[in-house]
């Protein structure tokens, strides 16, 4: 039986190619060089919390250094905007399609740009992206709350960030592997034979469903649990 892995070093017909800090495909056989995936994931999980810590680091100097602009009365968090907040109703069978709709669209547009040759580029940028917004709402709401606000923070991202972080980590996987296959080794690509490509991509096809399904089952969290939590810290705050 023969099993799909990404490896530092590519192994095939006794030549050995060296790659340059990127994952390439390799077909070997079952129970051989389990370790070799392993660290490539590791190595490559490393790299997304480096480009996170960036932004986030980024995001904090930049709310720190320019504390005038964004903590003033109606800023980011103002206590108006958390009242408000605190006495909305949340329609959870609403929210869930909007929600729903959001992430799907963000996932689908991270996939198709995968396929480009600017897909890694478009990952890097998404995950400092994300790190700077995390790092400036953090930030302006700790100045403002103390500790009250990092639980605001904690209570707006949970309980769905337990989904999706695995799910945008599969995602973001996905989206190197299938841009180096594409773009990244053309020796190894042009080698494939029909049937090689279809098992590639029938296990990609795979792993886009569990990405979907952890996506789905984040949103589902983010729509009927969310709410109930926010809801909670908000009194506390307020």
């Amino acid at each position: 039986m023969l099993i799909f892995y990404y490896v530092i070093l590519l192994k095939r017909s006794g030549n050995v190619q060296q790659a340059n800090d990127i994952y390439i495909v390799v077909w070997i056989r079952e129970g051989d060089m389990m370790i070799g995936e392993r660290l490539g994931i590791g190595k490559r999980g490393c790299y997304f919390v480096y480009l996170f810590m960036v932004g986030l680091i980024l995001g904090i100097l930049i709310v720190n250094i320019g504390q005038e602009h964004w903590i003033t009365e109606d800023g980011l968090l103002n206590i108006e905007m958390v009242t408000r907040m605190q006495r909305s109703v949340s329609n959870s069978d609403s929210l869930f399609p909007y929600v729903l709709k959001s992430r799907i669209l963000c996932v689908g547009i991270l996939l198709l740009l995968s396929t480009t040759m600017v897909g890694g580029v478009a990952i890097g940028a998404f995950l400092v992206y994300a790190g700077l917004s995390t790092g400036c709402l953090l930030s302006v709401a700790v100045i403002r709350y103390g500790i009250r606000g990092l639980m605001l923070v904690l209570a707006g991202i949970l309980p769905q960030s337990l989904l999706f972080v695995p799910g945008f980590f599969l995602l973001f996987c996905f989206g190197t592997e299938c841009n180096q296959l594409l773009y990244g080794i053309r020796s190894l690509s042009a080698g494939l034979i029909p049937g090689e490509w279809r098992s590639i991509w029938m296990k990609k096809l795979v792993r886009v469903f569990l990405i979907l399904l952890f996506i789905t089952a984040g949103c589902i969290l983010e729509s009927y649990v969310n709410p109930k939590m926010m809801g909670a810290v908000l009194n506390i705050i307020c």
